[in-house]
Parts: structure tokens; sequence; C-alpha cells
């Protein structure tokens, strides 16, 4: 839960600064926390033996991926 709600923060204050064309960090570290969560999450998953959910969680990583390559050169 902690790591989920720095992850939002980050991602908070990543889009205001994008948005001001401010430093591209907050956002890639928004990004990094939240696929943190994730991975935290899907190992939890699989030690479950909960396939089909695990199988939904990679999809949002490979989300937080391409957002990650989508982002501007970090400045």
């Amino acid at each position: 839960t902690v790591v989920e709600l720095a992850a939002g923060a980050a991602s908070a204050v990543g889009v205001v600064a994008l948005a001001a064309n401010g430093p591209t960090i907050i956002p890639a570290l928004g990004l990094g926390l939240a696929a943190l969560a994730l991975l935290m999450l899907f190992f939890g998953q699989r030690v479950a033996k909960d396939y089909p959910g695990a199988a939904t969680i990679a999809t949002y990583f490979a989300t937080i991926i391409l957002g990650l390559m989508l982002l501007p050169p970090l400045a």
C-alpha cells in the first residue's frame, strides 16, 4: 500500500512537472514505483498459483514499460 501511494503521489506531481516542461525524473520515478508495486502483486499472484490474475497484472506492467519508453529523455 505504501508503494502504491508513493507511486500515485509521484505520478500526480509528475503530470504537473510534465505540463510545466519541468524535469522528467519525477514521472519516471512514479512509473518506476508503479512497476515495483505491480511486480510485488505479480509475485503474490504467482505464489498463490492464480495464473489468470498474474497474466492480467503482466499486461499492466507492459503498459508501464511503454510509458517509460515514451517519456522524454531525463533532464
